[in-house]
C-alpha cells in the first residue's frame, strides 16, 4: 500500500509508529478500497505453558502460529469458495503469502495444513467445529515475503495493528477501538450484505467471549462488530445461535 501525503509517498508503513491522526487517516483510507479483510484476535495469555503434543510429534515447532492461520483460513477460504462458486461456477484457489518473521518455514506450515486436510477428508478432525475449504488451497501457492515488498502485506499489518490497538491495554497504552472500527466497510461478514454478521466470521475472538474475560474497554471493539453473538461453522454453513462447540 502506498499512501499519498502531499507530494510524498509513505512506502514503508509502520502503523504503530504513526501519530493518532495518521492512524485514523490510514484506516479510513483503507476502508474505501475494494478488499475484504479477516482478523483473528487471540489472547495468548491463556496458552501459557500449554503444549500441543500431537503437533510436536509431527515436527511442527510453531504449531500455535500454524493453528491461528488455520482459523483465519477457515473463514477466508469459505469466502473465496462461496464467491468463486457464484461467479465462476467452480472453486478457485487462493494465493497465500505469509509475512516473513524469524524462523518462519512455509514448508512446515504446508505440512501442517496437509495433516489437517487428511483429518478432514477422513471425517476425523481433532477439532471438529471448523474446517478449511480445501478446494481453494494448494501447497504450491504458499509463500512468504517481507512486508516492505508487497502492498498486500502492508495492508494486513495495518489491519492487525488496528485491532491490536483496540484490545491491548498494556503494550500500546489504553484501548483505542476507533481505528479498527474505521475498517468495518472492508471486514468480511456473512452473508455478504448490510445485514450480515461480522462476529465469528470476519472478526474472530479467541478464546470465546465467555472465556476471554475481557475488560470493559477491551470489549468495545468486539461489541461494535456484533459480539457476544457470533457465527459458528457447520460444514459450509455458518449459523446463529452458537453451537455447543466453543473455542
Amino acid at each position: 500500500m502506498v499512501r499519498m501525503t502531499g507530494s510524498h509517498q509513505l512506502r514503508h508503513l509502520h502503523f504503530r509508529r504513526l501519530p493518532e491522526t495518521s492512524k485514523a487517516e490510514v484506516t479510513t483510507y483503507l476502508a474505501s478500497k475494494q478488499v475484504k479483510a479477516f482478523v483473528v484476535c487471540s489472547n495468548k495469555k491463556n496458552m501459557r505453558r500449554y503444549r500441543n503434543i500431537r503437533a510436536e510429534r509431527m515436527g511442527v515447532k510453531d504449531w500455535y502460529y500454524c493453528w491461528l492461520t488455520r482459523v483465519a483460513l477457515e473463514r477466508a477460504s469459505h469466502f473465496v469458495w462461496k464467491r468463486s462458486m457464484q461467479k465462476f461456477g467452480a472453486p478457485k484457489r487462493m494465493k497465500i503469502i505469509f509475512s516473513e518473521r524469524g524462523g518462519l518455514r512455509v514448508g512446515q506450515i504446508g505440512a501442517y495444513y496437509n495433516w489437517i486436510k487428511q483429518q478432514s477428508l477422513n471425517d476425523n478432525l481433532y477439532l471438529p467445529w471448523g474446517d478449511v475449504e480445501w478446494e481453494t488451497i494448494h501447497p504450491l501457492l504458499l509463500s512468504k515475503d517481507f512486508a516492505r515488498n508487497l502492498d498486500g502485506l502492508k495492508l494486513a499489518d495495518v489491519i492487525a495493528s488496528a485491532f491490536f490497538c483496540a484490545c491491548d491495554n498494556q503494550q500500546s497504552g489504553p484501548c483505542e477501538p476507533e481505528f479498527a472500527a474505521n475498517l468495518k466497510p472492508i471486514m468480511a461478514c456473512y452473508p455478504y450484505n448490510d445485514s450480515g454478521r461480522y462476529s465469528g466470521y470476519g472478526v474472530k475472538l479467541l478464546p470465546n467471549w465467555s472465556k476471554a474475560k475481557l475488560g470493559i474497554s477491551q470489549q468495545s471493539v468486539f461489541r461494535r462488530y456484533g459480539y457476544p453473538l457470533q457465527l459458528w461453522q457447520k460444514g459450509r454453513h455458518w449459523t446463529l445461535p452458537p453451537s455447543p462447540w466453543e473455542r
